[in-house]
């Protein structure tokens, strides 16, 4: 008995005569209609812990012995095994991997062609953060069984905890093959590929997973992952001027999952770097078609500006309307558009359609603002900005995370904040926007 279980029980003793003094009450007891017994309250409640605690103590050894006599089973030698080995397995099941060690090594050097005493000490070396001795043991019992899966799993481990990227990928890629490529080796080797960056391997093992997966959400969830894959991989491609190949990959994000922002905004991307225009208009009213998204009409919007085609800019968001009349962000939009181009009476009247619709909007109060004030109509203006009360947006249009509400003037592929792909809506009713200089 350790010193802890010894303190334990008499402090468990103090506090049962210590109770027994403070509750008098007796209860009675009845085990059988005529045998009757009489106890003090805390009595009883300490005999109740008592049991409990030996219950889950008998349990305890159980599942213990269980484990224990799965791995002799495994790794005994067909002669008993060596009382070193037992006493060494014992600590090491306990925990006491000091004394284990030792038991462990003599064990090892009774017979070299034993795998398992090698991959304990492995184990018991990497519990106290000695990670070199852990490799070394592993290694050693991997060259006697190198399709042992205890021990490959346990190497793996070693790798990911000195941050050894190219062996631990390594380490993973046998241990796939020795499981025949089963999910739970697909996935962690699939893991191991995506913390380098290797966007191709992983989407290539994510192909076996989505193929061994019947199961009809979890299917769909796996592929909606390929997509948010080919996408890295096209980005990366894009990155480095291979713009051909950064639209094969963008295509096949798309074919994973449509409703998937980035690569339709990247396709269309790739195909103005090579010169291909309409496809990349193309790409993006697609886009805009595919997930209803409005930043790709913004995007549509700044190609035509860049062309000095503002006509074209009045056109797009007019059809975007007709299509939907009551969407009151493409209002805005569009009442945006005519003030960048002093049109302020038609943008007047797309503001106060937008504010039918949406009576809450600090944004469309500085704005209808603005107007009147352009207007020399001082008085409706301030009208206006009282209804705005003193609170200044940080910018005309912001990008938010559907997911953790993260917001940047900027559009990236992937938030910053959470980690999660796909930040796509435009959001006028938040009251830390600033519409207007």
């Amino acid at each position: 008995m350790s010193f802890l279980q010894i303190l334990f029980f008499a402090a468990l003793l103090v506090a049962s005569v210590y109770f027994t003094l403070l509750n008098q009450a007796i209860v009675p007891i009845n085990l059988t209609s005529s045998l009757e017994y009489k106890l003090p309250v805390s009595i009883l409640a300490l005999i109740i812990f008592v049991c409990g605690l030996a219950i889950a103590s008998i349990l305890s050894f159980i599942a213990n012995s269980r484990f224990r006599i799965g791995l002799w089973r495994k790794y005994r030698k067909k002669d008993k095994l060596s009382k070193d080995y037992i006493k060494g397995l014992e600590y090491y099941i306990s925990g006491q991997q000091k004394k284990a060690i030792p038991l462990l090594k003599k064990a090892a050097g009774e017979d070299s062609k034993k795998t398992m005493p090698l991959a304990l000490l492995g184990n018991a070396f990497r519990s106290q953060n000695d990670f070199e001795k852990a490799i070394s043991f592993h290694q050693k019992a991997k060259s006697i069984a190198p399709s042992d899966k205890f021990v490959l799993k346990n190497l793996e481990k070693d790798y990911q905890s000195t941050n050894n990227l190219p062996l631990q990928k390594e380490t993973v890629k046998e241990l796939a093959l020795v499981e025949n490529k089963n999910l739970d080796s697909l996935f962690n080797l699939r893991d191991v590929h995506l913390k380098s960056d290797n966007w191709n391997e992983a989407i290539n093992v994510q192909k076996q997973i989505i193929a061994k997966i019947k199961d009809p959400d979890k299917r769909k969830e796996e592929k909606r992952k390929a997509g948010i894959y080919y996408y890295e991989s096209a980005l990366s491609s894009f990155d480095n001027d291979s713009f051909q190949a950064a639209i094969q990959n963008t295509k096949n994000s798309i074919k994973e999952d449509a409703n998937f922002t980035a690569p339709h905004i990247l396709l269309g991307e790739a195909y103005l770097k090579s010169g291909k225009e309409k496809k990349a208009l193309k790409a993006w009213e697609q886009g805009y078609r595919d997930t209803g998204d409005p930043l790709f009409l913004k995007r549509i919007d700044k190609f035509h500006i860049d062309r000095d085609r503002p006509e074209k800019v009045i056109e797009l968001y007019q059809d975007a309307i007709s299509k939907n009349p009551k969407a009151h962000l493409l209002h805005f939009l569009l009442g945006e558009t005519y003030i960048r181009f002093e049109m302020f009476d038609d943008a007047m009247s797309e503001f106060q359609k937008a504010y039918a619709f949406n009576t809450d909007s600090i944004a469309l109060n500085l704005l209808i603002g603005k107007i009147y004030e352009r207007k020399d109509d001082f008085q409706s203006a301030s009208i206006e900005y009282q209804k705005a009360f003193q609170k200044e947006l940080a910018s005309a249009l912001k990008f938010t995370c559907g997911k953790c509400g993260y917001r940047a003037s900027k559009w990236v592929g992937r938030c910053p904040e959470c980690k999660e792909w796909d930040i796509k809506s435009f959001d006028i009713n938040r009251p830390e926007q600033k519409l207007l200089d």
